[in-house]
């Protein structure tokens, strides 16, 4: 959809698409191939990229350095101003700052006035990461409970791409460093100092690699087991102001703030995806 946005707004707007800015733009779309909008909604869907532009409470360059993990994924960042998890060529989730993507595509004669604004307007606070998912083909859309076949589908389904985000967004590891407490159980101790040495994405290797089991689901138990007992290591004494909640929480604000202008976005729903808890108790 971002080629939708872009299509509909312009290349160097921070506005995102709606589901009634969806319609609008299918419509253009229908005329300008002189179709009518019903057989442009028979099309057939094969992929979808979906994503929001985000205010976040901390600069996008922070963010970006502090997004240590997604699932299992592979960790990849550019600068400082972009980060994606999994293989170089599918790009499933990226976070990246959509100011400098924006400064970087206008034309030359008006960059260093866009750069400015954008300057002013971090410095009262305002910073804008584009968070997008690429969902690369009918199996990665049914996989992730969406069911889009068509171009009809994808506006009557455009609530389920929230919920969608929403849900996934819980999937993201923050941390900027543990803090050793007395109130640490044994386990949790041996836990923050190997994510203190290594980071979160090099000691979920190490220690999945060191998981074993006589049959195959018993390893993706216990492998599984292991990415829950870091993220609640993390969750519980991240020495940071700014974790894995507070980045939902800001998410959720957006949520918020759309939810104003598109009728598509079930709010209580969403913001119910969005904070299902992680555990916080104690490992034992």
């Amino acid at each position: 959809m971002n080629s939708l946005r872009k299509w509909h707004y312009g290349r160097i707007s921070l506005l995102d698409l709606t589901s009634e800015a969806l319609i609008r733009t299918l419509k253009r779309l229908a005329a300008d191939l002189n179709i009518s909008y019903e057989e442009l909604g028979r099309g057939r869907v094969t992929q979808v990229e979906i994503g929001l532009n985000l205010r976040t409470r901390i600069p996008c360059r922070r963010l970006i350095r502090l997004l240590s993990g997604y699932k299992t994924r592979s960790r990849n960042a550019f600068k400082d101003e972009t980060v994606y998890f999994g293989d170089r060529s599918y790009k499933k989730v990226m976070i990246y700052d959509k100011t400098a993507e924006i400064v970087a595509k206008t034309p030359l004669r008006n960059r260093a006035r866009q750069g400015e604004v954008f300057d002013i307007l971090a410095r009262h606070g305002y910073y804008f990461p584009r968070y997008e998912f690429k969902l690369a083909d009918r199996q990665a859309l049914a996989l992730n409970r969406l069911d889009i076949h068509s171009v009809a589908d994808l506006v009557t389904s455009y609530g389920e791409l929230y919920l969608f985000l929403a849900r996934e967004a819980r999937n993201f590891v923050l941390f900027e460093r543990i803090e050793i407490t007395d109130e640490m159980t044994p386990k949790e101790r041996e836990i923050a100092e190997g994510l203190n040495e290594y980071g979160y994405t090099e000691y979920l290797a190490k220690r999945r690699e060191a998981c074993s089991s006589a049959t195959s689901k018993g390893l993706k138990s216990a492998r599984c087991k292991v990415r829950r007992e870091l993220v609640s290591v993390i969750d519980r004494y991240d020495a940071g102001n700014y974790g894995s909640r507070q980045f939902r929480i800001d998410l959720g604000r957006n949520l918020v703030r759309i939810s104003k202008h598109d009728p598509a976005l079930n709010l209580p729903q969403t913001l119910r995806e969005l904070f299902t808890g992680r555990s916080r108790r104690p490992l034992r």
